[in-house]
């Protein structure tokens, strides 16, 4: 009897065994399906988006195409009813190369860091990134980096954004920096001139406006406001935020991806070849991150590519193959 249960047991754990690791190759597999589908997702959507940019007409706030309109103002489009994807033109965030002192001052501040901080700060960041070697007023040139043990700096444009943390003074507001999602509102590449039609909220505030002005901005321009503001002056009482919005989109945007069943997304920066024997497109900063809530239903849909493949007949594909000849 003894031995009975001894085998009884033995074969518990066997099975035991068997199970967790049927079980443990079923969620691989899962995991390995998820991931392809994700990935064949987000080159599908990606390839859109840059057709949709490269073969539309910019406006204030959108490129307009023959499929209908790309909004780049940073409202979630969706791509499928599983797929959201977010553009973000590039002249609606600070450029941390091309924007002026005061725009690239306030956003430092706006990160973390006491004004007089933030004006070393920018000082620093712009001796690191020109061609000289001259030291602004408190800035840092390459005797300061020496003095700090640190490699000096490199004299020319940031390759990405994790160099802005060699710059000096900048590692000691990287939690701020972070904390504040200044990722989400800065960015290296574009053509630095500012777009207030596609500008999210903390963007605008740096320009001046209000907290409650920008909020209320952001609203009436995916109402369709942006449209009308360019037609008003500044002092006209149709113009509600006493400026003019002028502006286009740019040929750079922050992209990114997030499908239903994955945890993750997807971003990085598409930016158009300015030469016609390059790639239509090049990616910048690809980046892998926790997603935002998509709690919200999508404010319009990720128009479809010009090219629509033609459906082919099923009972075609079933058919009975004719031959020029019988073979027997």
């Amino acid at each position: 009897m003894a031995m009975v249960l001894w085998v009884l047991a033995g074969l518990s754990v066997v099975a035991a065994a068997v199970a967790s690791h049927t079980y443990t190759n079923a969620q691989s597999v899962k995991a390995l399906r998820d991931r392809v589908q994700a990935e064949r997702a987000f080159v599908s959507t990606r390839s859109r988006v840059g057709l949709l940019m490269a073969t539309g007409a910019p406006q204030f706030h959108s490129f307009n195409g023959p499929r209908g309109r790309l909004f780049v103002d940073g409202r979630t489009l969706a791509a499928s009813d599983s797929e959201w994807v977010t553009v973000q033109d590039a002249r609606g965030l600070v450029n941390l190369m091309k924007s002026n002192e005061s725009t690239l001052q306030k956003l430092i501040q706006l990160c973390g860091a006491a004004e007089t901080e933030a004006e070393s700060l920018k000082d620093s960041l712009l001796d690191y990134v020109d061609s000289d070697d001259l030291k602004r007023i408190r800035g840092a040139e390459s005797f300061e980096y020496r003095r700090a043990s640190q490699p000096p700096p490199r004299n020319s444009p940031l390759l990405s954004v994790d160099e802005l943390w060699r710059v000096q003074g900048f590692p000691a507001v990287k939690d701020a920096w972070t904390k504040s999602d200044c990722h989400k509102i800065s960015i290296l590449q574009g053509d630095g001139v500012l777009n207030h039609n596609t500008a999210p909220a903390a963007v605008l505030e740096l320009t001046g406006m209000t907290k409650e002005g920008a909020l209320a901005f952001v609203q009436a321009r995916e109402d369709g406001l942006s449209e009308a503001l360019p037609q008003a002056r500044g002092a006209d009482s149709s113009n509600p935020f006493t400026w003019q919005g002028s502006g286009y989109v740019g040929r750079a945007a922050r992209v990114t991806h997030q499908l239903q069943n994955v945890e993750w997304c997807l971003s990085y920066t598409l930016e158009l070849s300015p030469s016609r024997t390059a790639p239509p497109w090049v990616l910048h900063e690809l980046r892998v991150s926790s997603c935002p809530d998509r709690s919200t239903r999508p404010a319009a849909a990720l128009p479809a590519p010009d090219h629509q493949a033609l459906e082919q007949d099923p009972t075609s594909q079933n058919a009975v193959p004719r031959l020029p000849f019988n073979l027997r």
